[in-house]
């Protein structure tokens, strides 16, 4: 609902579920692959069974721990403090959420067939989990794991022995690794370490910080990165093996990718040295996506830990209202795996700007056609057709048509600027002060965005928050009105009419030629005792 000036208006837009899962998993995992994959699927029967034993191999040196967490019993039911005692897992925040393209069933504790709902709901999931392909199902579940579950899980040493646990659905976590999946059921249960995965995490510049969001408009380039964490296996091909690895990004049509901006940095773990490799890296960009590969990563002697950053421009219509929605970028990289080609899950980056409209009216609301306007920001540069700022004499201009509305000002980001009347329309006067001050200021994350718009008080201005516009109704005088008593020497007698002028002029044409006489003759009278008395003061001073 529209806010009068000064106000503010938020609309908080839910993150997308494969985004949410994509962020969660780069902020709980660092790698994914598929060997000796979890049992993520629950047996055919939950009858009680002899407690089975979890092990995790790998092929990579690691010391590596995992903590595996009980999720649900050997009955399939879920260990939340109702339908099993120990309160190792939130199920209520996952009942009724989509999951890999599932609606996972709705859960009631307080029902009289909570156990009923509960082994449904812990069904469901596990099918989902089944084919978890990214591991960012797994990242997101594993947020749902309560301080108890944490404080009883079993460690569990890769490459170390196996570690015996009670039957039931476990979650296997450790810091830098893809979480895992396992359905124990009175045997043992051999898992593969995911170190052959690395991270991948997409920003965006705002100001001078790498966020998931971040503002564009004034002609601004948007500055994106990608960060990959280089695995533990690449190890594995240090002597002589060529490690392949690909960046992969998609983003929203209305963004234009910059080629020459691509650059290849390697940022060493040990001591933050940075390198340029950008000569490893084919990028082919088409449409709306590109792929950038590092043939072998080997040859720029990348040790496990050590990032590659990936930094590229995109340009913007300055036309390209997203609204609240935002421009959507997403990214993920393919990576070598012992049974193929492995895909990070994917993250994502949203980019938002400003919308301002303007509705010219007459003082009891008719829209005014012909008022013509420019933008200037607080360093004095105006806004040009290309949506950027700079000098006066490029200056865009935008008149209003015969609804009164401006909608063709470009894309503004958050700042403070001057809405300046250059022309009234016709019949009308300007106002007294035809620069009219607004600011736009912002809170903005991934899953939305807060416009605030503080304007002076005579440019109403109504706050639209799906669509992150600002319409601004500016009003004007009819030259036959009374005119200001003082306009502070601000009135535009180049585009304004003198309407004091054109009022004398009518009032000489009514006189008779008699009364013209003697007006003129009353004139010259004024004018010669005028130079008299200018003159005896000069003389009365000359005295002195």
């Amino acid at each position: 609902m529209p806010t009068q000036s000064g106000a503010s208006a938020r609309l908080w837009i839910p993150r997308r579920a494969t985004a949410l899962l994509a962020a969660v998993a780069v902020a709980l995992t660092a790698l994914a692959g598929a060997a000796a994959d979890a049992v993520a699927t629950a047996p055919a029967a939950f009858a009680d069974a002899n407690a089975g034993s979890i092990r995790i191999v790998s092929d990579s040196e690691t010391s590596a721990v995992y903590a595996a967490t009980r999720i649900a019993d050997a009955d399939a039911l879920p260990l939340d403090g109702v339908c099993a005692p120990d309160r190792n897992f939130a199920w209520e925040g996952v009942a009724g959420q989509q999951v890999g393209g599932t609606s996972l069933p709705s859960y009631d504790p307080a029902a009289p067939n909570a156990k009923e709902q509960g082994s449904a709901l812990v069904q469901a999931a596990s099918d989902a989990l089944a084919t978890d392909a990214d591991g960012s199902l797994a990242a997101w579940l594993a947020t749902h794991i309560t301080t108890a579950g944490a404080n009883a899980a079993h460690q569990v040493v890769v490459n170390g022995p196996a570690v015996p646990v009670p039957d039931g659905w476990y979650l296997l976590q450790s810091e830098g690794k893809r979480p895992l999946l396992a359905w124990v059921a009175g045997g043992d249960v051999e898992l593969g370490d995911k170190s052959d995965t690395p991270t991948l995490v997409k920003e965006i510049k705002d100001g001078d910080e790498w966020l998931d969001s971040g503002i564009y408009g004034n002609g601004q380039a948007l500055e994106y990165r990608l960060i990959l964490t280089v695995p533990e296996t690449i190890k594995q091909f240090a002597n002589g093996g060529t490690y392949t690895c690909a960046f992969h990004d998609e983003w929203d049509a209305r963004l234009t990718l910059v080629p020459s901006s691509a650059k290849l940095t390697l940022v060493s773990s040990a001591n933050g040295t940075r390198t340029d490799i950008t000569e490893l890296m084919t990028l082919q960009a088409k449409g709306s996506s590109f792929t950038a590969t590092i043939d072998n990563l080997c040859d720029a002697a990348a040790q496990p830990g050590d990032t590659v950053e990936l930094t590229y421009s995109m340009i913007v219509d300055p036309n390209a209202a997203a609204g609240s929605a935002g421009l959507v970028n997403t990214a993920w990289a393919t990576f070598p795996s012992h049974d193929g080609t492995g895909e990070t899950p994917k993250d994502q980056t949203k980019a938002y700007a400003f919308k301002v409209l303007v509705k010219k009216a007459s003082p009891d609301g008719a829209a005014l056609q012909g008022a013509v306007f420019a933008v200037r920001d607080e360093a004095g540069s105006w806004l040009q057709e290309d949506g950027s700022f700079g000098a006066e004499a490029t200056r865009a201009t935008f008149e209003s048509d015969a609804q009164g509305s401006i909608g063709s000002i470009p894309l503004l980001s958050t700042g403070a600027y001057a809405l300046v009347e250059l022309e009234a329309p016709e019949g009308y006067r300007l106002p007294q002060n035809p620069e009219s001050l607004f600011t736009i200021s912002a809170e903005h994350g991934f899953d939305g965005i807060g416009m605030k718009v503080q304007a002076e008080s005579h440019l109403s201005a109504n706050v639209q928050a799906e669509s992150t516009s600002v319409e601004f109704t500016v009003t004007n005088e009819p030259e036959t009105g009374t005119p200001p008593a003082d306009d502070g020497g601000k009135q535009n007698s180049s585009s304004a009419p003198n309407t004091i002028t054109s009022a004398l002029a009518k009032t000489w044409d009514s006189l008779a030629p008699l009364a013209k006489l003697g007006l003129i003759l009353a004139a010259v009278g004024a004018a010669a005792f005028a130079v008299a008395a200018v003159k005896r003061r000069k003389e009365g001073a000359h005295h002195a």
